[in-house]
């Protein structure tokens, strides 16, 4: 490993090549908090129907969701529309049983039928023509192939984050989300996602119904599943839908809890994105062409403070 040109070794640099900006529009790992819980947990509940499965990851991004759904699966291919992304999971990510392509979800250069699982995570709000990105997926996937899928809930998640997000095109709520995918798939079953705080009290044994309780300060209010879900995860199938567990996602408190919802506007991602460009340039070929022209600079604004020391005396 070589030494940048401030003497110390390119560490940082070498972290930079692997590393993406974060724009606003896809998840990047560096970043913490809420946005890194909310995709996580879906994709490590994918990563309990992907077991030995063929699966395919639409809008793949980054390429650590596919990373981590291949430590189960068979196979897996990433997909994204934008080639620099692609490149960049492929170098990161890549292995014999991990590959990354470049396709659209109205396109997906996927054979017909070749494919267990689908997985597609706050993709398809960013897309007009639900119906093509749906005709796609059913046209890749088995006769008993499965899709797990996430979408904004239209009717809270303006309301819970108080952001609106200019990537979006067209958000769902939970009846568009169901009348959506039940127009290609004989079976569809509903999750709710919201990140919370909270008491969690689980049977340790056993099927068990999940109930939310939310506390107003004189009373429980009470219902079936997630209060006010932020996010709807589905999974649907034209067989009988597999055993999907619902569950708790736990990080590290501490991290969790200096993020905001929306980590472009967090300090956090500020620093993570100003440190990630200052590693950018530290390691570009300009900076090093250049060392001893700023070298030259500092040496001439010495002697040229020093002269005027003199002269002041």
């Amino acid at each position: 490993m070589t030494a940048d040109p401030r003497g110390r070794v390119g560490e940082r640099s070498v972290l930079a090549a692997k590393r993406l900006p974060w724009t606003g529009e896809r998840y990047v790992p560096e970043l913490h908090g809420t946005i890194a819980l909310e995709h996580l947990h879906r994709y490590v509940m994918a990563a309990e129907l992907a077991v030995g499965r063929s699966v395919l990851d639409i809008a793949c991004g980054e390429g650590y969701g596919s990373s981590l759904l291949s430590k189960t699966a068979d196979s897996v291919i990433g997909v994204d529309v934008d080639e620099d992304t692609v490149a960049h999971a492929r170098r990161r990510y890549s292995n014999e049983t991990l590959s990354f392509v470049v396709g659209t979800c109205e396109n997906l250069p996927i054979k017909s039928h070749s494919i267990d699982v689908v997985a597609s995570f706050e993709t398809i709000e960013h897309v007009n023509d639900h119906d093509g990105m749906l005709s796609e997926i059913k046209r890749i996937l088995r006769s008993d192939g499965v899709l797990i899928i996430s979408s904004p809930n239209k009717d809270e998640f303006a309301a819970l984050s108080n952001e609106q997000n200019p990537f979006h095109i067209k958000e769902l709520t939970r009846g568009e989300l169901q009348a959506c995918l039940a127009s290609r798939f004989t079976h569809v079953a509903l999750f709710g996602q919201r990140v919370t705080h909270g008491s969690s009290i689980f049977a340790e044994e056993g099927a068990s119904t999940l109930i939310s309780y939310a506390w107003d300060g004189q009373q429980a209010a009470r219902c079936l599943g997630l209060f006010r879900p932020q996010f709807l995860v589905a999974v649907a199938s034209e067989g009988p839908i597999p055993a999907v567990s619902s569950g708790v996602f736990e990080p590290v408190v501490a991290g969790s809890d200096r993020a905001p919802f929306w980590p472009m506007d967090s300090e956090r991602g500020r620093i993570a994105q100003l440190q990630a460009d200052l590693d950018a340039v530290l390691s570009s070929l300009s900076w090093r062409l250049t060392a001893p022209l700023r070298a030259a600079a500092d040496t001439f604004r010495s002697a040229l403070k020093s002269m005027r020391g003199v002269r002041a005396k």
